[in-house]
């Protein structure tokens, strides 16, 4: 009698214990969700924490290393940020054309994005796609207006101070969070790295690229706060993809696109 009371207290035990731990890999996040009033309100880290029976975990875990490229010419996934540095990689991103007060420029520059620590449910309410194409628009928006002000020869004489310039739009620090941009938006943004600045041919196919640069800059002010419910998020998404369609890069035989981007983050666990 007393060894079938202890095995039926141990199985409760053991059972509380299954209902009452979450458990991720290393160098993942995951939330998880109140199930009687459905919000989530707590962020789970790598190993054993603790978690209310009635809450349960959401989705699979967060790679929090995983990072997404932002580059001028598109949006690169599949690619680690240490490993894209190199000449060959500069190479293949297409330059944006940027007018100065004078002229029109040839411009190259990338950023890496992350999920960033105690920020899983804003990047998940903003959604990924939109964290990135947002990035994507800030620095347009800050080197676009830089450059508008300034002229060519100004430019090209000191492009080192404008690559300061761009690697502190997000406040200079890539490891944590340093600027209201990445805490709307739940991400570690890197610093910007801008490539080259040259000057681009003042033909009518740059003029048709630098419109699309406005327009691209236009369409951000229609989407950043469409976030009410599903149907506007999925609204806002597909303006932004409408003009950074033809923008997405091939690398290394893997095709990003916008929507593929929810899925960048996630840790692909192994059976």
């Amino acid at each position: 009698m007393l060894a079938g009371v202890i095995f039926i207290v141990s199985g409760l035990i053991c059972l509380f214990l299954g209902f009452s731990f979450a458990k991720n890999p290393l160098y993942t996040r995951q939330l998880s969700m109140n199930v009687f009033n459905r919000n989530m309100t707590k962020e789970h880290g790598a190993g054993f924490s603790w978690k209310w029976l009635w809450y349960e975990l959401q989705g699979k875990p967060m790679d929090m290393r995983a990072t997404i490229i932002i580059t001028s010419g598109g949006i690169i996934v599949g690619k680690d940020w240490e490993e894209f540095q190199n000449k060959d990689s500069y190479n293949k991103i297409t330059p944006r054309i940027y007018e100065t007060e004078d002229g029109i420029l040839s411009g190259k520059w990338a950023v890496p994005i992350r999920p960033a620590e105690d920020y899983l449910k804003i990047l998940l309410l903003k959604t990924v796609p939109v964290a990135a194409i947002m990035t994507m628009g800030r620095v347009e928006a800050r080197l676009s207006d830089k450059l508008a002000k300034m002229k060519t020869g100004d430019v090209l004489a000191d492009k080192q101070a404008i690559g300061k310039y761009v690697g502190k739009i997000f406040g200079g620090n890539d490891e944590r969070i340093s600027s209201p941009h990445e805490r709307r938006y739940g991400v570690v943004v890197g610093n910007p790295e801008l490539i080259d600045l040259s000057y681009g041919e003042k033909s009518q196919a740059a003029q048709e690229k630098l419109f699309e640069t406005k327009k691209f800059l236009e369409s951000l002010d229609l989407i950043k706060d469409k976030f009410d419910n599903d149907q506007e998020r999925s609204e806002a998404i597909s303006i932004a993809n409408g003009i950074t369609k033809k923008q997405i890069i091939k690398f290394d035989g893997i095709e990003g696109s916008v929507k593929s981007l929810a899925d960048a983050f996630v840790k692909i666990l192994k059976k």
